[in-house]
């Protein structure tokens, strides 16, 4: 979908964490249930436990997963070790590791995420091409619709 519609900030806004997200926005995304604890805690080690944790709040928050699963803010990295009993600190490193994707492949299966790929491209098209015949919405509502349409859709931002 071609973006020049968008600004540069809005562009560079997309898809990361733009501000720490407030305690109402921790609790919805990042709080993890018996069963994100258990899955959570069935990687290999501290750094994978947090890791694999704080990417499932990711995926929620931003519906995509980050290049690097540590370019998270701290009260973030800080709310979902506290519900492990693990440090903060644990998670230096994980972005470096290979088990990040073997991670987010889990939790596409387990939540019922969806990568972009093709057959998704094909109905964005369609869809977006109907609404903006019908509709007249401007470039900028059309691409907030469908961010919000594709958010069980997930994968990689970049």
């Amino acid at each position: 979908m071609p973006v020049s519609f968008l600004t540069t900030e809005q562009r560079s806004r997309y898809g990361v964490f733009n501000a720490v997200p407030d305690i109402a926005q921790l609790g919805a995304f990042f709080h993890l249930d018996a069963d994100d604890r258990r899955r959570a805690m069935a990687a290999n080690g501290a750094r994978n436990q947090l890791g694999w944790s704080v990417q499932l709040g990711t995926a929620r928050f931003l519906n995509c997963f980050l290049d690097n699963p540590e370019d998270v803010p701290t009260a973030v990295v800080d709310y979902v070790a506290e519900q492990l009993g693990l440090q903060a600190s644990d998670l230096k490193g994980y972005g470096q590791k290979e088990a990040r994707w073997d991670h987010q492949e889990q939790i596409r299966t387990g939540y019922g995420f969806t990568a972009f790929a093709g057959e998704q491209w094909f109905a964005l098209a369609c869809w977006l091409y109907k609404r903006a015949w019908t509709t007249g919405e401007r470039p900028i509502v059309l691409f907030d619709l469908a961010t919000h349409r594709l958010g069980p859709l997930l994968g990689s931002v970049r």
